[in-house]
């Protein structure tokens, strides 16, 4: 229960750029790089490299 505590009263990097309540922009952004068939000329690398990232996470 200490764990879960002071996981959510530790601020998030999202909390420090005070960019925080932008969830809808956050995950529109993320979305279009996720998306190989996008135009941004960057195929699934970003999907290559952000999903490691969020399965490590602890």
């Amino acid at each position: 229960m200490n764990e879960v505590r002071d996981f959510y009263n530790s601020p998030s990097f999202w909390q420090i750029m005070n960019i925080a309540l932008r969830e809808n922009s956050h995950s529109t952004f993320i979305s279009y790089y996720l998306n190989p068939n996008n135009h941004h000329s960057i195929g699934d690398s970003f999907l290559k490299l952000f999903l490691p990232m969020v399965v490590n996470l602890k």
